[in-house]
């Protein structure tokens, strides 16, 4: 069986760090990457977690190509917090990084949410991101926002979803 490190970048989210994780319970490394939460991400996180390691944000770019090479394995599966792993994305991530496919990396959609309501229209309900990859050839570019990876190879496209849970409530 082909391993894969899971990472979940984090600042301030307790609201979603366990659910977070939990969806990555087929990772054989969870790694949490925080910016120095000042909420109850980090104690949430450590019982679930195999890794949690910190540093200062600069930008989402800069703290994934920082987290990426400290990865043990050649699969990396990125998730932001609020973000979770469906049953049916997990059997498709298992079974293509045990194909020894020829893709370095994968796009995968994504269902988003807004306050929980599925988002239908506007542009934004189907998107997708490319956060499957081998950790030696993919990284971020360099940029502030909305960076997304480079790659020495070809990037492929999953079938399945992820559900991004966007802004929920003041509350949460």
């Amino acid at each position: 069986m082909t391993k894969i490190t899971a990472i979940i970048p984090t600042g301030n989210e307790e609201h979603n760090i366990v659910d977070a994780i939990k969806s990555l319970n087929f990772a054989n490394e969870i790694m949490v990457v925080d910016s120095f939460s000042t909420d109850n991400t980090i104690a949430l996180a450590k019982p679930l977690a195999d890794t949690i390691l910190q540093r200062e944000y600069e930008n989402s770019a800069s703290q994934k190509n920082w987290a990426i090479p400290q990865a043990k394995y050649e699969w990396i599966l990125l998730l932001d917090a609020d973000e979770r792993v469906t049953p049916e994305l997990k059997i498709e991530v298992n079974n293509i990084i045990n194909s020894h496919t020829e893709y370095s990396g994968f796009w995968i959609k994504r269902q988003n949410y807004f306050m929980g309501k599925k988002v239908r229209f506007s542009g934004w309900q189907g998107d997708k991101v490319i956060r499957l990859f081998k950790r030696d050839e993919c990284k971020y570019e360099n940029k502030h926002v909305h960076a997304e990876i480079i790659s020495s190879g070809k990037i492929g496209i999953l079938k399945n979803k992820l559900t991004h849970n966007t802004f929920i409530s003041k509350e949460a």
